[in-house]
């Protein structure tokens, strides 16, 4: 592992004769046509091809050494991050506010949208259906634990009034009664 910027230096010092490095003339208008080299031009870049291996896996080498150095000082940077989003999490300033007044924000978001009028829009004006967990005072405690502490300790009236659809309710409870285990044939049907 490179441990330095003396290292990172010297690896690109050992290859700084690739930038200057050309073919030479002979090669380069043989690339312009598709003529076939010659015996002497086929020996000379048979042995420059051969000349390229060595460079090409040290270069190889560097680039592997490169990412692994890459992912490692990756890594730390995520780890650094991570410690960084805790910190700022725990001091946030919303951890700073007071249950009781917690309280009060979620009655009064809970009571009101904003216009001083009672809201009605994804709930009734006196209630909510209480098996909708995406509703209600379920909602607002699906925040957080502490938000749900407090609706649940401090927030009585959020659960004053709830609305049972009566309908919905009695077709299921008319349904289950044949598989009552105290039903019998003789007792009355629920007519809605």
């Amino acid at each position: 592992m490179i441990s330095n910027p003396v290292a990172l230096g010297e690896i690109l010092a050992r290859h700084d004769w690739i930038p200057t490095f050309t073919h030479p003339p002979d090669v380069a208008s043989l690339l312009r046509t598709n003529d076939a080299p010659s015996l002497l031009q086929s020996a000379r870049l048979n042995a420059s091809l051969e000349s390229l291996k060595t460079p090409l896996s040290e270069l190889q080498s560097d680039l592997d050494q490169l990412r692994s150095v890459v992912a490692s000082v990756e890594s730390r940077m995520s780890r650094l991050l991570s410690f960084k989003h805790d910190y700022e999490t725990v001091l946030s300033p919303i951890r700073r506010i007071s249950s009781e007044i917690t309280m009060e924000i979620l009655r009064r978001a809970w009571k009101y949208n904003g216009s001083g009028l009672p809201m009605t829009l994804g709930r009734r004006l006196y209630g909510f259906n209480v098996f909708a967990i995406r509703g209600g005072p379920w909602h607002l405690g699906q925040v957080c634990s502490s938000w749900r502490n407090v609706i649940e300790t401090l927030c009585p009236e959020l659960w004053a009034n709830i609305t049972i659809i009566a309908k919905t309710w009695a077709m299921r409870s008319q349904s289950d009664q044949y598989n009552h285990p105290r039903w019998s044939p003789s007792d009355p049907i629920w007519a809605i």
